[in-house]
């Protein structure tokens, strides 16, 4: 099994049984990071030769709990967000109310606008479309729209940055290949706020 590995770190990580044992080879991964295995329950699992566990991604942190990049088997679906919110450094993470919100915004940020917002206000004024901007960190001055794409979704969006308006086009990652990604533009990672990863398309 060979799993692509993106983020902060570009690599990939191989990996083997015989005899019950693990082979695991990397490529571009530090030394003294921290791998772990995502399996069938999204809880990832510290990867070493003894793990017989089914591996459905990989996520790789660095001695601080910093993820430094991740992947999926190419024969899932679905992507690491909950194997993300479950690792170690997380749950130890003393105000316990971040991750329920963070939760919680996973339901509301990419949720369709109400019917209220589909329509003039009482004052006869237009309500504001986009105004969830679900990538802040990201492109704080931006408003973001959500349409259907294909069998996904895609987020199209505004950012003003340095005084350059840009166009910005972003899909769920770990719907198509990576091939399939950098083919329609796709060439960028970002995490939203809600720690789901998008691939993105930037245009002036």
């Amino acid at each position: 099994m060979i799993i692509i590995l993106h983020g902060k770190r570009q690599g990939f990580i191989r990996i083997e049984r015989s005899r019950g044992e693990l082979f695991i080879r990397t490529k571009n991964i530090p030394e003294g990071s921290v791998i772990y295995a995502v399996n069938e329950k999204n809880m990832p699992i510290l990867l070493d030769k003894s793990y017989k566990g089914q591996i459905l991604g990989i996520i790789v942190t660095d001695d601080k709990g910093n993820i430094l990049c991740e992947g999926r088997a190419g024969h899932t679906r679905g992507t690491n967000e909950l194997a993300r919110l479950r690792l170690p450094h997380i749950k130890q993470m003393q105000h316990s109310a971040v991750l329920d919100e963070i939760l919680k915004r996973k339901e509301l940020v990419f949720s369709k606008p109400e019917k209220s917002e589909k329509t003039e206000n009482a004052a006869g004024q237009k309500p504001q479309q986009g105004r969830n901007n679900p990538f802040s960190s990201m492109y704080p001055n931006s408003t973001w729209k959500r349409q259907p794409y294909g069998r996904t979704y895609m987020m199209k969006g505004t950012a003003e940055t340095a005084g350059v308006r840009l166009e910005i086009t972003a899909l769920p990652a770990h719907v198509f290949t990576e091939r399939e990604y950098r083919k329609r533009g796709f060439d960028k990672v970002v995490t939203a706020d809600d720690g789901r990863e998008y691939r993105v398309k930037v245009r002036r």
